[in-house]
């Protein structure tokens, strides 16, 4: 589509191109696909009856209203299908797994709504878990919020979510790269995550597993150049980390993030408090771990120095960072913030 519209300007004038053109701009296939004028008629008019009996609409690249960040994906979806209002500019994404607890969904609903008290809106997937916690805390904040499909607008899932994305679709938008009739596949869903991150200034993963779509949608984002942000305390978020995301408490930090600050100590308002037992726990290990922070240094070059599991590192350092005596700066490097530490090994 892109080598189309750059060389014809429109649509119609592409369809109304030389056959032997066509061949020699996009190939045979594609070439003979449109000169199938009837064919590619009958597709459309499906599409347009699926489209409404939704309410929606298409929106196809170069359009002044298509969504702008995803002309940051390579490429970008020809076409896109939306239902309700897209809002401007790029937004929060929050993700993380299907199955977390009651505790970690209330802190995705806590993160959203303190983004939309900022004047951000949220992006997620509209799965079980920390998605609909996300959507419900900006919903419920009186703020907009897009749910991406990994299916057609007419193929909503999980269905148990009908009344959450007709919510959606009143403050929001529902949005689809997939034609209507699409079912939700698994590749559908690698580039939903993909598509929410692009939509984003900043993805946060609130709660992931080791392996989860999650960490697609944070590896996605950082493809693309945004920024990312763990709750920590999960096997993914930990990973995450160690990766060298940025670990955050409280939609506070997720602002300072995006203003280039380091996130810092703040006091909670109510919308944006850690519930204590959702967090990591420091242990006996703290000593050792702020003295190999001389200077700076990485998990791993934690774990190295001090003999310990990159899993104790990380919860260590995740505990020190929340009560304020380590820093995080982007890359994945740990700094204290206090005086010299003396060794454990000295008396």
């Amino acid at each position: 589509m892109r080598r189309l519209l750059q060389r014809y300007g429109s649509v119609l004038e592409a369809l109304g191109a030389d056959g032997r053109e066509l061949d020699a701009l996009v190939g045979p296939a594609v070439g003979r696909l449109l000169g199938d004028g009837e064919g590619l008629r009958g597709r459309w008019r499906a599409c347009e009856r699926g489209l409404a009996r939704v309410g929606g609409r298409a929106r196809a690249w170069g359009e002044p209203d298509y969504p702008e960040g995803l002309n940051d994906l390579s490429p970008p979806p020809p076409v896109v299908y939306l239902r309700g209002r897209m809002p401007a500019g790029r937004g929060v994404g929050i993700v993380g797994t299907r199955t977390a607890s009651k505790a970690a969904c209330d802190e995705a609903a806590r993160l959203a709504a303190g983004m939309v008290e900022a004047g951000r809106f949220v992006v997620s997937g509209g799965a079980y878990g920390i998605d609909a916690g996300a959507h419900v805390g900006a919903l419920d904040e009186g703020g907009a919020t897009v749910v991406v499909f990994g299916g057609g607008l007419d193929r909503p899932y999980p269905d148990r979510h009908i009344a959450l994305f007709e919510r959606v679709a009143r403050q929001g938008s529902l949005l689809s790269a997939f034609r209507p009739g699409t079912p939700p596949l698994r590749g559908g869903f690698l580039a939903r995550n993909a598509i929410i991150a692009a939509l984003s200034d900043v993805v946060v993963v609130v709660n992931a597993g080791w392996r989860s779509g999650a960490r697609s949608t944070a590896l996605a984002a950082r493809r693309l150049g945004r920024l990312v942000c763990v709750v920590p305390g999960s096997p993914g978020c930990d990973r995450l980390l160690s990766e060298g995301a940025t670990a955050v408490r409280n939609s506070r930090d997720v602002l300072d993030f995006l203003s280039g600050q380091v996130p810092g100590e703040r006091s909670g308002d109510g919308h944006d408090a850690v519930p204590a037992a959702f967090l990591p726990v420091g242990d006996a290990n703290d000593q050792a771990v702020l003295v190999a922070l001389e200077g700076g240094s990485t998990a791993d070059s934690v774990a190295a120095q001090t003999g310990l599991e990159l899993g104790q590192v990380l919860a260590v350092l995740m505990a020190m960072v929340l009560d304020g005596r380590v820093a995080q700066r982007p890359g994945g490097r740990f700094f204290r913030t206090q005086g010299p530490v003396t060794s454990p090994t000295e008396p």
